[in-house]
């Protein structure tokens, strides 16, 4: 299997849900994310390929390379993180979602761990992994849970 480069950063915008929370990506000049909901405004100086908002406000980050991870990955690879008002709230690695990271097939540069399959009717981040298990980061903790 091949692999393609990562896109060129650029801005997006992207809503929980619902859409009672908006989160703007700004890439260039300078990184830069600006999460607003009802009464609250918040901002973090970094950047995310891929980014989500849940409807209490939580912003989920995952993987940059979607459903890839290198090669040399271990099982401390940070997969998510989880960020409520600009803070770290939460972080999950891949051991924390793979059994046996070796296992994961191969492309040419990186392995496919699984992949995030939106929310759930409740509004939890849904993710399945390569060996077929199923977890959820709760919408109002930011919480790794199994399914």
């Amino acid at each position: 299997m091949a692999d393609q480069p990562l896109p060129t950063p650029s801005d997006y915008e992207i809503a929980s849900p619902s859409g009672s929370w908006t989160a703007t990506l700004q890439a260039e000049p300078s990184k830069r994310i600006r999460v607003q909901g009802p009464n609250v405004i918040w901002t973090l100086n970094e950047w995310f390929y891929s980014a989500y908002l849940t409807d209490t406000g939580l912003m989920i980050v995952g993987p940059s390379g979607a459903q890839l991870v290198p090669q040399g990955s271990g099982s401390d690879q940070v997969m998510f993180r989880v960020f409520r008002n600009g803070a770290k709230i939460a972080s999950y690695t891949l051991g924390d979602l793979i059994r046996d990271p070796d296992s994961l097939t191969r492309t040419v540069s990186h392995r496919i761990w699984g992949q995030t399959r939106g929310f759930t009717r409740r509004g939890h981040l849904r993710i399945r992994t390569a060996e077929g298990r199923n977890f959820i980061i709760h919408r109002k903790t930011g919480s790794l849970r199994r399914r």
